[in-house]
């Protein structure tokens, strides 16, 4: 799958690392360029520097052909914009969505994403995220 990873804080790094060792092709949007580099030399996906909710980034991210948006930066907000954009602007189907603050739920329940992941220990988040691509497999 091509999957699309914004925010590269403890959380993304975990994740884009678990999914490319997993044979997915792995874009990480992030606006910090230091951030990106979390992500050692190991890391063979693609990066890009930018505001994962501005839609000039994520056509650089390649959105046009993702299977999946994963929003996982350390701003709730930021995550509803990005689900919001890929979702309505993109018509990607598949937009998942971290969330760290109850008192968001209003602008998450509004955007109507496929799942809201609640925020864990990075290593617990990367096997709901596996669990969930594990069904999206099934589904392509």
């Amino acid at each position: 799958m091509y999957i699309i990873v914004v925010g590269c804080s403890r959380v993304g790094v975990t994740i884009a690392q678990l999914l490319e060792s997993e044979g997915h092709s792995v874009v990480v949007v992030d606006r910090s360029r230091e951030n990106l580099q979390k992500l050692g030399r190991s890391f063979s996906g693609i990066t890009v520097v930018g505001s994962g909710f501005a839609p000039e980034v994520l056509k650089e991210a390649g959105i046009g052909r993702a299977d999946v948006l994963l929003a996982v930066t350390d701003s709730d907000n930021v995550n509803i914009v990005c689900a919001q954009v890929a979702k309505k602007l993109f018509n990607l189907e598949k937009v998942f969505a971290l969330k760290r603050q109850q008192a968001d739920l209003l602008g998450y329940a509004q955007t109507r994403y496929d799942a809201l992941l609640d925020e864990y220990e990075p290593e617990m988040l990367t096997a709901e995220v596996g669990r969930v691509l594990s069904g999206l497999r099934d589904e392509l």
